[in-house]
């Protein structure tokens, strides 16, 4: 069967430093690249005499720069591959093998287009659908061709061609590309003009995506703009006082909201207590059924009924232990209560002692069969009692749980129901007091966790603005975050979310933070 042509394409704007390493690289897949094309977008520098002088099939040279887009499509108009495949021109790393990753997939037939994301590149592990990496077949352009907005589009020519893959259903593949990276924008062009393309390029993926994005798609482009945009970096870890070494006598107990907060605030801690010999239980007072990010795609929002809530509800218990059974937590020791995610704010309320019923599953028990507590009544009572019974039976002398000032309603909720259930049991004498300490999960995106992106050079540090606390570090061997990364991925409801895997990634890091309340006791 005859080989399909391919075409490369590299738009290039004062790309004199880095077009010749990119056309080596195309240089040395000639066994199935069959033409370079560079096309220069009114540079001012050396890009035109590089891309000659680097064996490139044809060099356009346009007089003026005319933006990304319109210079991508004379680049079409010139080529002759029945298959296209885009290069960035700032691209530092680029290797056969990379290039190999994106083409064959759609040589082969596989899929339409291929695209490949900077697997360092935060912004793109994000948005990796609008990465300028691409392979794809000629007839998806064929429309574009002769659009004068995609010609004058620029940076938003990705944009266009998703529209097109979309509109006329073509089959698409991301590819993680590795020890791949671009000089970033702001060496090239400064601060302020980098200012301006970043905003006039987001401006455009909201118009584009307006209608299936919506407000949610908004949101996150914003948060997203600004803190690729105004925030900085910063390594503010202090100078804390560590948690105590755990020993073999001690007798833990986590108790958390939703499967994977157990791993997000203490999965080196829970590592250590396995390590020690120390005896280690875990409470999961939902099992996370309310998710409104289970199995969601950028450019759609499924509509779920209550079976499917249900179903999520199991995968997320399975996913818990999966990831605890990674880190040498047998399933034994994780005990699931069943209660309603999203809903713990209003047991604490209304439904003290009057069942409610879930706004996810529709039911107002627990209905998942194999947990501590099946088929009892969704109400606060209850909870405390469940709460009770289990530190009563463990008897431990630390307790771990959520954060006091932890802005997720469940999480917040939780904290006050490990609150009731020891106070009950510490006033009626019938355990000692336990050491009780809180991890911080959902607060400011601009202070915690900072920065919030992954990053596992960086150290937790505490939220400035929370000042009730005595914080306490706990510091993680390379191994144990090295595990902890690893047993996050058993997550994959949760990682589906582009937002969702950000936060879970932000939390790989040095160490792990613990509070101890200020002047609060039994």
């Amino acid at each position: 069967m005859r080989r399909k042509s391919i075409s490369c394409i590299i738009p290039a704007y004062n790309e004199g430093k880095t077009i010749a390493n990119i056309i080596k690289v195309l240089n040395q897949c000639r066994d199935f690249i069959d033409e370079i094309i560079v096309v220069s977008d009114g540079s001012t520098d050396n890009t035109v005499d590089e891309a000659k002088k680097s064996n490139s099939d044809l060099v356009i040279d346009l007089n003026k720069n005319i933006g990304k887009g319109g210079a991508v499509i004379e680049g079409i108009k010139k080529s002759k591959g029945e298959i296209l495949f885009f290069l960035d021109a700032d691209l530092v790393g680029l290797t056969r093998e990379h290039v190999i990753k994106i083409i064959t997939p759609v040589l082969e037939n596989q899929v339409d287009m291929a695209i490949g994301f900077l697997a360092d590149d935060y912004g793109q592990n994000i948005i990796p659908h609008l990465s300028g990496q691409r392979a794809l077949k000629r007839e998806i352009l064929d429309a574009l061709i002769d659009d004068k907005k995609a010609w004058k589009s620029g940076y938003g020519f990705e944009i266009f061609i998703n529209r097109e893959v979309n509109r006329k259903k073509f089959k698409t593949l991301f590819l993680p590309l590795n020890n791949l990276g671009h000089i970033k924008k702001e060496k090239k062009y400064g601060i302020i003009k980098t200012f301006f393309l970043k905003f006039s390029f987001f401006k455009k993926i909201i118009y584009f995506y307006r209608y299936v994005w919506g407000i949610l798609s908004f949101l996150v482009i914003i948060i997203i703009f600004v803190y690729f945009t105004f925030l900085q970096p910063v390594n503010l870890f202090l100078n804390l006082e560590s948690i105590p070494e755990l020993k073999k006598n001690d007798r833990i107990l986590i108790v958390v909201a939703h499967p994977d907060d157990e791993l997000i605030g203490s999965g080196g801690y829970i590592q250590r207590a396995i390590k020690n010999g120390s005896s280690l239980k875990i409470v999961f007072i939902t099992n996370g059924d309310g998710n409104k990010f289970f199995d969601i795609k950028l450019k759609d929002i499924i509509k779920k009924n209550k079976d499917d809530f249900i179903k999520e509800g199991y995968v997320r218990m399975e996913e818990s232990k999966g990831a605890l059974k990674f880190l040498g937590l047998d399933a034994e020791n994780l005990i699931f209560f069943g209660f309603p995610d999203r809903n713990l704010k209003n047991l604490l309320g209304n439904n003290w002692d009057i069942p409610m019923v879930s706004f996810y599953t529709g039911v107002n028990r627990n209905i998942y069969r194999e947990t501590y507590s099946y088929n009892i009544f969704y109400t606060g009572k209850n909870l405390v009692y469940l709460l009770e019974k289990v530190i009563f039976d463990f008897h431990p002398n630390i307790i771990i749980t959520h954060h006091f000032n932890d802005i997720h309603p469940d999480h917040n909720s939780t904290y006050t129901f490990v609150r009731l259930a020891v106070f009950s049991l510490v006033e009626r004498k019938i355990i000692t007091s336990p050491q009780i300490y809180y991890f911080l999960v959902h607060w400011k995106l601009t202070e915690f966790p900072h920065p919030f992106r992954y990053d596992p050079e960086a150290y937790l540090s505490p939220p400035p603005e929370i000042k009730n606390c005595y914080w306490k570090t706990f510091n993680l061997s390379s191994e144990e975050q090295k595990n902890k990364e690893m047993a996050l991925k058993f997550y994959k409801s949760q990682i589906k979310s582009p937002y969702l895997k950000l936060k879970l990634n932000a939390f790989i890091r040095k160490n792990e933070l613990f509070c101890q309340e200020k002047n609060k006791s039994f």
